[in-house]
């Protein structure tokens, strides 16, 4: 059986050999200027996952926008390391950019899924203002 053991969502990750590496891990909240509406917004799903040996390890990323004008699933498979130690289930770490059209403030969910069934699900608030993640500083 094929399983999630962690995933996060973040602002950037790479998954190398045994490492992944994140900025802005855990990410729950993006709060974007109004000027980036309708710009693309890369979203980083990373974790790991375990199987057994014989499990060819290909997960179904989905992304679902809140009014679902977005709706997009891609199959990626993974490579797997060696066998944990005192354990049949092998690792596979995972890093995936998904590009986001930003056309819709809300909940979006993502999705990770195997064999038809969802094996973990995100959510990432997204919200537009006058402000967003920039601040004009002013002398005093």
């Amino acid at each position: 059986m094929l399983r999630v053991d962690f995933a996060f969502l973040a602002d950037y990750a790479r998954a190398d050999n045994a490492a992944i590496t994140a900025v802005g891990a855990g990410r729950r909240t993006l709060e974007l200027p109004e000027f980036l509406r309708n710009a693309t917004y890369d979203v980083f799903i990373a974790g790991r996952v375990l199987s057994t040996p014989d499990q060819d390890p290909v997960l179904v990323f989905g992304i679902q926008s809140p009014n679902r004008e977005v709706n997009m699933t891609i199959e990626v498979p993974l490579g797997s390391g060696p066998s944990l130690p005192q354990s049949d289930e092998v690792p596979a770490l995972f890093a995936f950019r998904a590009p986001l059209p930003m056309v819709e403030e809300g909940d979006w969910t993502f999705t990770i899924a195997h064999a038809g069934e969802v094996l973990s699900s995100m959510t990432l608030s997204i919200s537009f203002t006058e402000e967003g993640l920039y601040t004009e500083v002013r002398p005093n």
